[in-house]
């Protein structure tokens, strides 16, 4: 193994401690009764999102000095200069805030290390299963140490369960009919996990974010999996730094079983 992959093997063993410890905050807080707060209409936050934020903040400064930071809740919080050049962490602490305020033990932290607008490192933990996905650029995708890779199922037959966004299903785009199991998680990140593991053959949301599909990414691909724009164009790397301003991010991804049959069912009825 040369040189950079020690080093990122290193970093996302790292990255995935900084999970577990920034899960131990969520479930500390999980199911207390607590002030919940509102970005905008029916995007909620919590001193959950707020507390891992900041401890992932100073664990990952302590792991990588020379990287950025870039949360969701607080947006860049050091670093700075252009984020399409050099190494930023982007971190969602608590994806899936809306099950987590109303109880639901499906929720996620997700952690990517971006270099030069490409995700070279993902790692995502669920902390009520204490279910730890992790890859690197390179290395394959692990869960909880063990190789898993994505399912050979053909997402549009059979019986092959797939990750619809809740804004979709309200939309009702003709492609939905095609799918034998559909269903919104309420965390994109962990959505996009379980395709890496096998569990999941699809997944398609339209109001992620960076922070949400970044570390999904790279597990997505280390398993063998596919991860594009809606046209199938790629997601990386960023040709402009909207996405560091919390622009829309939407995707499509795919156990890689005839991505392109996906891309004209599905992202060509919403593009």
């Amino acid at each position: 193994m040369n040189n950079q992959k020690l080093t990122l093997k290193r970093l996302a063993y790292h990255a995935g401690e900084a999970a577990k410890e920034a899960g131990e905050i969520l479930l500390y807080f999980f199911k207390k009764e607590e002030p919940i707060d509102y970005k905008s209409p029916g995007n909620p936050v919590t001193e959950a999102d707020r507390a891992s934020e900041r401890f992932l903040a100073e664990a990952l400064k302590k792991i990588a000095p020379d990287a950025a930071f870039y949360g969701e809740e607080f947006g860049m919080q050091y670093g700075g200069g252009d984020p399409l050049q050099g190494e930023c962490w982007v971190v969602d602490p608590l994806d899936g805030t809306a099950n987590y305020s109303a109880g639901v033990p499906i929720f996620s932290i997700s952690i990517a290390l971006m270099r030069d607008g490409a995700p070279i490192l993902g790692v995502i933990y669920d902390p009520t299963r204490d279910d730890l996905f992790k890859a690197f650029q390179g290395g394959p995708c692990l869960q909880n140490d063990s190789p898993c890779r994505v399912s050979a199922r053909p997402p549009f037959r059979g019986i092959s369960p797939s990750a619809v966004s809740a804004d979709i299903i309200r939309a009702r785009p003709p492609f939905l009919s095609s799918l034998s199991k559909g269903r919104s998680l309420g965390s994109a990140a962990l959505q996009m996990a379980y395709i890496a593991a096998g569990g999941l053959d699809l997944a398609i949301d339209s109001r992620t974010r960076l922070w949400d599909a970044a570390a999904g990414s790279v597990l997505i691909e280390s398993a063998g999996g596919s991860v594009t724009a809606w046209d199938g164009s790629p997601l990386f790397p960023l040709k402009s730094a909207e996405a560091f301003e919390g622009a829309p991010f939407p995707f499509l991804a795919t156990n890689g079983v005839d991505h392109e049959a996906a891309v004209r069912r599905a992202g060509s009825e919403l593009s």
